[in-house]
């Protein structure tokens, strides 16, 4: 069997890979996850995510079926030289553009290696299954990304202008903390009332697949040019930025501090050496990548265009993978604020179907040039 989704089974449940720890959880339980993560970084150095120089791009350098200078201006549109490196948009949002370019995606780590350095008790070898075979991608068009997660303030502009009431909303609500109860649950909670602190600078959550599309077609009619979802692919090489580590920052795990906010990097101010449950931060408060994107490990799930399949990686195209055709959930990428080690490596692919509205789930977008 696969990883366990993040859905509301596995989000509540210790035995899953996905780190929900409590004020409670012992001192003796995070020195073991300390030992793991060590072991963790040691095993990456002689056999993790470093490969060889990703392929090149093809040139047109020797193109004599066009005229020099039609020649050197596809050129030019191809490493995005006609484009703004950065915009902002009608809704202060920034985006970045994004070379073309080739990287190797997915994981090197043999799935057996990587249950056993895993911080999850009970990780199994099939968890990591989907993540292989690692192979040769190429993003063929340069292309615009979010520099941060779409914001409760962004989403709140597109809800105003439209009176667009999310699934949780429309639905009796979704899962957010319970305060009373010490616990996340399933319970009336939206994107306006997770059960936790949101400013206009943070990440907006409890936000399902389909309304992640929604604000995706409301900001293309507004402005006349395509939103959307990145593609699992471009959301992979967007996080790498040139990299071919476990974190856009390197292999260790202690470096996660800097860039991500997650479990990982909670240390809790009432028991030191305890970790706990923390809740999102205003975006861009860490280090960015070297595309000057933020928060891709960490904070919230993000959203991705693709259909999921567990073996879509040995059928996958080389050129501009889009995933497959169709499925019964959609892909999610970077871990959030209750994320552990694993789930926060650039590699990590996972899935929650359409509908689903968690605590921790929300996106950013990319648009077309």
């Amino acid at each position: 069997m696969a990883k366990p989704p993040v859905s509301m089974s596995t989000v509540l449940t210790p035995s899953s890979d996905y780190l929900v720890m409590g004020r409670g959880y012992s001192l003796m339980r995070q020195l073991a996850l300390v030992f793991l993560s060590l072991a963790m970084s040691v095993l990456a150095i002689g056999c993790g995510d470093d490969i060889p120089n990703p392929p090149p791009i093809e040139s047109h350098e020797d193109d004599a079926e066009a005229p020099r200078s039609t020649s050197k201006r596809r050129r030019r549109t191809e490493a995005g030289a006609d484009y703004p490196p950065e915009i902002t948009n009608s809704i202060a949002m920034s985006l970045r553009l994004l070379p073309a370019g080739g990287f190797m995606m997915g994981s090197g780590v043999p799935p057996e290696m990587a249950a056993r350095t895993s911080s999850a008790y009970d990780a199994k070898a099939a968890w990591f299954e989907d993540e292989y075979p690692r192979h040769a991608v190429r993003i063929s068009k340069p292309f615009y990304l979010g520099v941060e997660e779409v914001t409760v303030g962004q989403f709140r502009r597109f809800v105003d202008a439209t009176g667009y009431e999310t699934e949780a909303e429309r639905s009796g609500g979704g899962y957010g903390w319970n305060a009373g109860e010490d616990v996340f649950d399933n319970g009336d909670y939206t994107w306006r009332t997770p059960g936790f602190p949101q400013e206009d600078d943070h990440p907006v959550l409890v936000i399902s697949w389909n309304d992640a599309i929604a604000f995706c077609r409301w900001l293309t009619e507004k402005e006349g040019v395509g939103y959307r979802l990145p593609t699992e692919a471009e959301w992979e090489y967007a996080c790498r930025a040139g990299t071919t580590t476990r974190y856009y920052h390197g292999d260790d795990v202690e470096g996660l501090t800097e860039v991500g906010n997650m479990v990982a990097s909670a240390p809790s101010p009432e028991e030191p050496g305890e970790y706990y449950p923390a809740f999102s931060v205003a975006v861009a408060s860490l280090r960015p990548n070297a595309f000057g994107l933020y928060d891709m490990h960490g904070n919230a799930w993000e959203w991705c265009a693709d259909w999921y399949a567990k073996d879509y990686y040995a059928r996958s195209p080389a050129t501009d993978p889009k995933g497959p055709e169709t499925g019964e959930s959609h892909v999610i990428r970077g871990g959030s604020f209750l994320s552990g080690f694993d789930d926060t490596r650039t590699a990590n692919r996972d899935w929650d179907p359409t509908n689903l509205r968690l605590h921790h789930l929300g996106f950013r977008v990319a648009r077309d040039q």
